[in-house]
């Protein structure tokens, strides 16, 4: 389901300038204004770059140069479903209708009008694949969405079976289901992709359950680890407090159980917990406020490590040592183990502070501590202070990530800065939020999707530029809200769109460099950046 729209009080976060700014380009004009009949649901933008706007009634597809209508798809309901497929293929869905359009022309490739209601259903698409799943509080289904026609359906599996949770098996044509059934109220199926055969089932693999949630009467597993396929083909599960299991997912047959993690509270990913990773014969599990080695031949457990000082967030695993790091928790720390022993092999924990932010390049960890960056050799663990961090308005770096011709960019709401790896800091620029919010002080980064716009003001980073909202002037003393474009390789700001509204309502798609700004319920206006002002993205 798309997100619900959103007021968003600030557009934030930041960057700047190796030289004093350069002036601004001049504002660029309104591309194309646009009225619909009745209130804009959300927006969209589908694979031939056209500018989707559903309502209760159509879905309307615009020129994202002109606004020109392209065409118009008529609806009985409001769109619940509006997916790009692999094969370029634009599904729409909405009651109990789900149809397959050409996004160039608009026209039907196939409709179907026999489905359970989709606003009531779990619907996902395979990455890559050509089916999709549906999946209701009382039905399952996978649709062939080359042709919309049913793969198969609940109607394959044996009599009572009411699939609560699924996972795709890769290549090996395989879904596993958990599922209620006759005897069980967790069952385990392996069935095939293709045809929903059932190869096995499993009433009593779970001793303790795991544990589920429920979005409208569909259910889905809330705190585990995702199946790992293993070279040999078995599979790792670690579904409840039962601890891992490895069993053969052809077979059903298992082949062992972690009992001495029973009981422990499954470390998920919705809890901040790094997925388990193997080291040789070993499976690395992270465990309260530590981690557990577990012999993957056996399921026994081979070491634990001492108590970290919080939960690891980190794991990653090499030949010559295990780094461990709890970044952005209440007590951040960083440690190197020994693979074979578990054993610190840094002299000391690296405490850190301020729900640090950390990066790891190669054979250092860089890592922001209080108003300090850090680099942090893999091999000694002894912090040495690269750079101090004049962050302005009262934040630190929410974020650390790589820049094109090297170094990295610490990025916070209002601040940013580019720093080289040895310490030289290229530039740092701030800009003031609007209103300097507590909500804009800490409101993290999104990144924005080129395909899949949300209807909301979004704090966006493409790979060579950032759009900031903010009220800070620009080189030439004009003052007021603007959306402001900027390489983030040097600093430099390209140009500016300028608002009457503190707090305005737009999607961004960064591949056009164009704001789609939201008047109200019922009018989109474009704005676009000058083009011209951009310099190739790969320099």
């Amino acid at each position: 389901m798309p997100p619900q729209a959103v007021r968003v009080l600030f557009l934030a976060f930041v960057v700047f300038a190796l030289t004093p700014l350069t002036p601004a380009a001049a504002q660029s004009d309104t591309l194309w204004r646009y009225m619909a009949p009745t209130k804009i649901r959300f927006l969209r933008v589908d694979p031939a770059g056209h500018v989707l706007l559903p309502t209760d009634h159509e879905v309307v597809a615009l020129d994202p140069d002109s606004g020109t209508v392209v065409w118009t798809y008529r609806t009985t309901g409001r769109p619940s479903v509006l997916r790009a497929t692999p094969l370029g293929h634009l599904l729409v869905g909405h009651g109990r209708q789900l149809t397959a359009l050409d996004p160039v022309r608009g026209d039907t490739v196939w409709h179907r009008a026999d489905l359970p209601s989709l606003d009531r259903t779990s619907f996902a698409l395979a990455r890559e694949e050509s089916y999709a799943v549906l999946q209701t509080a009382r039905g399952f289904a996978l649709l062939d969405v080359e042709t919309g026609a049913t793969l198969w359906d609940s109607t394959a599996l044996p009599p009572g079976v009411q699939v609560r949770e699924y996972f795709r098996l890769g290549d090996h044509n395989l879904m596993l289901l958990l599922a209620r059934a006759p005897r069980s109220d967790v069952a385990m199926l392996a069935v095939t992709r293709d045809s929903g055969r059932v190869l096995w089932q499993n009433d009593s693999l779970f001793r303790k359950k795991p544990k589920f949630e429920d979005d409208r009467g569909v259910e889905y597993l809330r705190n585990y680890h995702a199946p790992r396929m293993l070279e040999d083909t078995t599979l790792l599960l670690y579904f409840s407090e039962d601890g891992p299991v490895r069993l053969d997912p052809f077979t059903g047959k298992t082949l062992w159980r972690a009992d001495e993690l029973a009981g422990k509270d499954v470390p998920g990913a919705d809890r901040g917990y790094p997925a388990s990773r193997l080291l040789d014969s070993l499976l690395l599990v992270p465990s309260g406020k530590g981690l557990v080695a577990l012999d993957l031949a056996t399921g026994r457990i081979r070491w634990r490590s001492p108590e970290f000082r919080d939960r690891p967030t980190w794991l990653v695993p090499r030949g010559d040592g295990i780094l461990v790091g709890g970044i952005g928790r209440d007590d951040p720390f960083l440690t190197m183990l020994d693979g074979a022993t578990g054993a610190t092999r840094w002299p000391r924990e690296l405490k850190l502070k301020y729900r640090a932010r950390a990066y790891l390049l190669r054979d250092t960890v860089y890592v922001t501590d209080d108003k300090s960056f850090l680099g942090v050799p893999w091999a000694s663990g002894a912090p040495a202070t690269l750079a101090t961090l004049p962050f302005e308005g009262g934040e630190l770096p929410a974020r650390i990530d790589t820049v094109a011709g090297g170094g990295l960019v610490l990025y916070g709401t209002q601040n940013v800065m580019r720093v080289g790896l040895d310490g030289k800091v290229a530039y740092h620029r701030y800009y003031k939020a609007p209103g300097a919010t507590l909500l804009s002080k800490i409101a993290g980064v999104i990144t924005s999707n080129p395909v899949l716009l949300a209807r909301h003001a979004q704090a966006t980073m493409a790979e060579n530029y950032f759009y900031v909202f903010t009220e800070a002037p620009d080189s030439l003393g004009q003052k007021g809200f603007s959306l402001v474009l900027i390489d983030r390789r040097d600093g430099r700001e390209l140009s500016r769109l300028w608002f009457d509204d503190r707090s305005p309502e737009y999607s961004l798609d960064h591949v056009t460099a164009t704001a789609y700004v939201w008047e109200n319920d019922r009018e989109i206006v474009a704005r676009r950046f000058p083009l011209p002002a951009l310099p190739p993205p790969d320099q």
